[in-house]
């Protein structure tokens, strides 16, 4: 195994490795990067010529110091703009925001105080007369504010992501006042090519050409996010950038098949690149894949594939320093780095063992793996290469030939049918612990330095081991869990005992009928439960007919399998309930008062009411009991509702209550509070929601009581976990300190 680092000129990624790693350790605390570090210190004490050794030390030092002080800079960038209201100037361009529906929103720098940053800007008004062809310039009042971290473990982080784009502040603009200037921009030329593809071209072609060569996403593009996602696709059209590295590739392998001179190709590639580069924008992706495939012009003979590695990922760290914080940077950088300097000599061994180098990184970050995935990484570059060259060959004859347009669009439709297939080899993992994949990587690099040094093909075979003890490690966990998942305005409750033997969930929350944006599952609830390697619900209790409770059942189905679905009788009457159940094919069963449900050591029970008509007094009432721990889960039941548990369970009480309808003043009467003695009362609701829940009256009877009052809207993710020997332990995403 030689990792490619034969030549003199490969220790140039020593200085750049360690200026990387001091800011990624230090700025994120990743301290499993200092394994990175033992390699650098071994790789300089190997070094033979004293002069070569001195340089990469003195190399590696300088690096640290770089490292850490691009990093105080960048520390001072964030906290360039206040957290506060303030008074702005605020300039956009066209294909930087968008106005839908009396929402304008976008990217644009504002101007404050002889600051100027780039900041994420939204703002809700009626009749806003834009023409999103001309330069913005907006005045006017807002509140600043740090973009929202992730809402569950493991979930999607609005800071992280605004990061990467050296976006550190939102601003709110609840006043405003603009011009407007009809200037000539290159967003013009973005949103004219955007035109053009959906005017010349069939729907499903103009989305690909607008993800690959413009990395536009369209509605169509969301559409198809399910089966891209599953698929790995998502991974060149939206995170990577490695479309980006092909297609100059292609337009390479283009110039020569027509004659081009190897000499000039090199020269052509790269002002295709700076072109694309002015047209398409300033992204980190599209950066990182032009500048590798554009230093292709330096002599080969004084840089090393290795060299031109090294200053690719030290340029684009210097432009975007949290480039490396998802999942494009950490996917592009590491299957670059294995082409540059393969694990072994044997070629065809390479294109093996580049799929399962990069597993971890779909483990980690989307929790499945595709078998799809797997195979396209066996031939990724050669195919996607041929592909992309073969697009740009094909435009004109799809703009100018209907006939041409048709078959190309049909073939197109064909592969992605084919591709739908491969959601039948989804294996969803869940997010393994890092010492698990720290485990993985030394594994696999052990086995391959055995089969490289003693020639034994069996040695490979054993590769199979870490793989499954890694991506089941999850799914074998022996702790116990009830968790209260941050679904915003709604209600979602997640019951799993140990190794998966029961997994039942109680509601799905959902966006409500009249709010705006994507669904809310498929942000909070379908990532959470895969990221804890849940492939199956073995049961699910619908609680009532609301949309905020059950609006994204059928969603979740679509991603992970429901066995059996559970209501109450007469609960069909509820118009949502009902045409959601009609379209889920599964076991439906009516629930009988006192029913039990066995779950780890203890027992899901329902209490009631045996008969309702889906409203919130008609709510399911659930008592779990396990460990020695009592939960009570209401719904939205109200007044009637606590009544009916107070006349015919008059002696229950209970450690942990879910608070009924978010914390509304129609539930959680003393009363009832005073019978049923809550040590912890959590409440699920939604950040800033319209309703202002929860209202002081709950807050006060709860206090009343002296019970602690968990929130998910200050917590994240609510979690009361049962490890073995440890007993109950109360986990949340936002704890006291970090808030």
């Amino acid at each position: 195994m030689h990792l490619g680092l034969k030549k003199l000129s490969s220790w140039y990624i020593l200085p750049v490795l360690s200026f990387v790693l001091s800011f990624l350790v230090v700025a994120f605390h990743l301290y499993f990067l200092l394994l990175i570090f033992i390699w650098l210190g071994l790789k300089l004490f190997s070094l033979k010529n004293k002069v070569l050794k001195s340089g990469a030390v003195l190399g590696v030092f300088l690096g640290i110091f770089l490292g850490l002080f691009f990093l105080q800079q960048e520390k001072r960038r964030e906290n360039l703009l206040p957290i506060e209201n303030a008074s702005v100037y605020l300039t956009t361009f066209p294909g930087d925001y968008k106005l839908k529906e009396g929402y304008l929103s976008g990217v644009g720098t504002v101007y404050w105080k002889n600051k100027k940053q780039k900041v994420k800007f939204s703002y809700q008004g009626k009749n806003i007369p834009v023409n999103e062809n001309n330069i913005l310039f907006l005045e006017g009042e807002g509140a600043f504010s740090v973009p929202e971290g992730e809402e569950n473990d493991a979930g999607f982080s609005e800071k992280h992501y605004l990061k990467e784009q050296k976006i550190y502040r939102k601003i709110k603009l609840s006043r405003l006042t603009f011009k407007e200037k009809s200037v000539f921009t290159l967003g013009k030329v973005r949103l004219f090519l955007a035109s053009f593809f959906q005017k010349h071209l069939p729907e499903n072609l103009a989305s690909f050409y607008q993800g690959t060569f413009l990395g536009q996403k369209d509605d169509y593009f969301y559409e198809q996010k399910y089966l891209y996602s599953n698929s790995g696709l998502w991974t060149l059209f939206s995170f990577s950038g490695l479309q980006f590295f092909f297609l100059l590739e292609g337009v390479n392998y283009l110039w020569l098949r027509l004659g081009g001179t190897q000499e000039r190709s090199r020269f052509f590639s790269l002002i295709v690149g700076l072109l694309l580069l002015f047209i398409l924008g300033f992204k980190s992706n599209l950066f990182r894949g032009l500048l590798f495939s554009s230093l292709n012009i330096l002599p080969k003979k004084y840089f090393s594939k290795l060299d031109r590695f090294s200053l690719t990922l030290f340029f684009t760290q210097l432009f975007f320093p949290y480039q490396l914080l998802g999942f494009g940077g950490q996917m592009s950088f590491l299957v670059s780095f294995f082409w540059v300097c393969p694990i072994s000599e044997k070629r065809c061994l390479n294109k093996f063992l580049l799929p399962i180098l990069v597993m971890p990184l779909f483990w980690w970050h989307f929790f499945q793996w595709s078998l799809f995935t797997g195979l396209s990484f066996l031939f990724l570059r050669k195919i996607m290469t041929k592909i992309l060259s073969a697009s740009v060959f094909l435009l004109p004859f799809l703009v100018l030939f209907s006939p041409v347009k048709k078959v190309i669009s049909y073939f197109y439709d064909l592969f992605l049918t084919v591709v739908n297939q491969s959601h039948h080899f989804l294996w969803i993992t869940g997010r393994p612990a890092k010492i698990f994949i720290l485990g993985y990587f030394l594994c696999v690099f052990l086995l391959i330095y055995f089969y490289e040094t003693r020639n034994k093909k069996s040695y490979l075979i054993f590769l199979i081991v870490p793989i499954l003890f890694t991506g089941f490690s999850k799914r074998f966990s022996p702790v116990l869990e009830v968790t209260f998942v941050n679904v915003r305005q709604g209600d979602s409750i997640l019951l799993k005992s140990p190794f998966q033997k029961e997994v039942y969930l109680i509601d799905t929350g959902g966006k409500l009928p009249f709010s705006s944006g994507p669904s809310v599952s498929e942000q909070t609830l379908i990532p959470y439960l895969k990221s804890r390697g849940i492939s199956k619900i073995h049961k699910f209790f619908a609680t009532h007919g609301d949309y905020d409770h059950i609006g994204d059942l059928l969603l979740v189905q679509r991603e992970i399998p429901i066995e059996k679905i559970y209501y109450q009788k007469g609960a069909l009457e509820n118009e949502l309930l009902k045409t959601t159940l009609e379209k889920f094919s599964k076991e439906k069963m009516i629930l009988k008062q006192n029913e039990k449900f066995p779950f780890g050591k203890g027992s899901l029970e329902f209490l009631g009411p045996e008969k309702g008509q889906g409203e919130n007094d008609d709510s399911l009432i659930l008592n779990l009991q396990v460990h020695q721990l009592s939960f009570l889960f209401t719904g939205d039941g109200e007044k009637v509702s606590e009544q009916f548990f107070l006349k015919n369970y008059p002696k229950v009480q209970i450690d942990v209550l879910k608070v009924a309808h978010h914390g509304s003043n129609t539930s959680s009467s003393l009363e009832f509070l005073q019978q049923i003695k809550p040590k912890i009362a959590v409440i699920s609701c939604g950040k800033n929601n319209q309703f202002n829940h929860p209202t002081p009256e709950v807050l006060d009877n709860l206090q009343k009581v002296n019970a602690k009052t968990l929130r998910t809207d200050e917590r994240g993710t609510i979690r009361f976990v049962y490890y073995p020997f440890k007993k109950w332990q109360l986990e949340t995403l936002v704890s006291p300190l970090k808030k």
